[in-house]
């Protein structure tokens, strides 16, 4: 007996070693869930830490601390190479997965223009050093907004890529649940039904594409009002003919909503990713231009420097 009652206890009451171990491994968990947003945060402070005691250093970018600081960021921004390399050509698969490189990408994405602009002390300088700046700048940016754009295309950053297909199964899903909640899901069904085949339906246009998210929205939620105001009615007629009905009808009507919600939920995702998907295309398209500019003036001015 007193083993048993020493054995709740320990469960009732874990040891303090035992709380912080978990308290340890919350903290952590939460700090790999934030990683990204609180590495933006750190790039964030560091850049106007630098900013607001620019007058203060004694940085030039022609020798000293100024000039490794730039030779580092130079040669963190041509690594960012590496990772488009990796994922095209296959004898490069021995240096890892594409997956830490795009972490790797991502991170010297950040770094290299942080230490350019330390190694420029927050200064325009001369003409060919404005461009290459505002290259980098136009590049780091580019990135940023990939960056957002791949995040509404994937299940989380690493993940696996959120398809159409999948979106679609979801949405069948729901479906079957909104119809085993009982006869009374025809009407709304057939409703359903006929928003899901104006969501399926390929874009028709670029305008179609952009407005398609906006015009589903709206779309699902007049539908979840109106189906809603069916699904009252209904339950109140069915209730007068069966006393089961109206012993579940609370229950009844609590569980059709929310797998009504979830069916709509699911078609204004799959016109999302129609919308995501044809940015990220565009911006893919846009993106290789930027980099090669920076490559080039970059070139540009590390020559101008060292023969002028």
């Amino acid at each position: 007996m007193n083993i048993v009652s020493t054995v709740t206890d320990h469960v009732r009451h874990p040891p303090p070693k035992q709380l912080e171990t978990r308290a340890l491994r919350a903290l952590i968990a939460w700090l790999r869930q934030q990683s990204t947003m609180l590495g933006y945060l750190l790039a964030i402070l560091i850049t106007y830490i630098g900013w607001i005691g620019r007058t203060e250093r004694n940085i030039t970018a022609e020798e000293g601390l100024g000039y490794i600081l730039g030779i580092v960021g130079a040669s963190l921004m041509a690594a960012l190479l590496l990772y488009p390399l990796r994922k095209r050509v296959r004898f490069l698969r021995f240096l890892g997965t594409t997956k830490r490189w795009f972490f790797w990408h991502m991170v010297l994405g950040i770094i290299g223009p942080i230490l350019i602009l330390f190694h420029s002390n927050f200064a325009l300088g001369s003409l060919n050093s404005r461009i290459s700046l505002y290259c980098m700048l136009l590049v780091s940016g580019s990135g940023l907004i990939g960056r957002y754009l791949y995040s509404h295309i994937h299940n989380g950053l690493y993940g696996r890529k959120t398809t159409l297909r999948s979106l679609t199964k979801k949405m069948m899903a729901s479906a079957e649940q909104v119809e085993k909640s009982g006869e009374l899901a025809t009407e709304i069904n057939e409703a359903l039904t006929i928003l899901d085949h104006q969501v399926l339906e390929a874009p028709h246009n670029l305008f179609d594409g952009m407005t398609r998210p906006l015009v589903i929205s709206i779309k699902t939620r007049v539908a979840y009002i109106r189906l809603n105001w069916i699904l009252k009615k209904k339950l109140i007629a069915r209730s007068i003919e069966s006393k089961s009905i109206t012993e579940h009808q609370k229950r009844l009507e609590q569980l059709t909503k929310r797998n009504l919600r979830n069916h709509l939920m699911e078609q204004r995702n799959i016109a999302n990713l129609y919308l995501f998907e044809r940015l990220f295309s565009f911006w893919h398209i846009l993106h290789l231009p930027f980099f090669l500019m920076l490559c080039i003036s970059t070139i540009v001015h590390i020559l101008a420097v060292h023969m002028y």
